[in-house]
């Protein structure tokens, strides 16, 4: 039995079941609707360019919703495209660490952190969202050879 402090609800009868019945699958509906509206918005930010939110790639900032090149971060991922060649992940994260250089967030490097940054196609100007893949409005960091070279 379901009771309300400020509506008259009898669930004990048909009618006020099918009262509830009736609130909960509105309730449900635009619950629904609201996340397809929600997911409509970032897609379409999405083709624009914009950002989504996230956390954001290491070598960019956002300024008016877009990303924009940090040079400081943003030579430190062409480093590790360069580095790439000829060293491993691991050996890389270790280089960093002796150089006392750290992530965005202030963490030391590991060799994952390398793999993302190398696996990442927002460092050849495109952006993922959901399975899709498109070329989004900010500066790459890396040309699409070396990319693919890396991956």
């Amino acid at each position: 039995m379901f009771k309300s402090a400020t509506e008259v609800y009898d669930t004990t009868s048909a009618m006020g079941r099918f009262f509830i019945t009736l609130v909960a699958a509105i309730a449900q509906w635009e619950r629904e609707n609201l996340g397809e509206r929600v997911i409509m918005g970032m897609e379409k930010n999405f083709r624009k360019g914009g950002w989504n939110g996230g956390e954001l790639p290491y070598g960019y900032r956002l300024e008016d919703g877009k990303l924009v090149v940090y040079e400081p971060e943003a030579a430190i991922v062409k480093r590790i495209f360069n580095l790439y060649k000829t060293k491993g992940q691991r050996e890389i994260s270790k280089i960093f660490n002796k150089e006392g250089l750290r992530t965005g967030k202030g963490a030391l490097w590991a060799g994952f952190t390398v793999r993302y940054i190398l696996n990442n196609p927002v460092y050849i100007g495109k952006m993922r969202w959901m399975d899709n893949l498109i070329d989004g409005d900010h500066e790459a960091l890396v040309s699409e050879e070396d990319f693919e070279a890396v991956n």
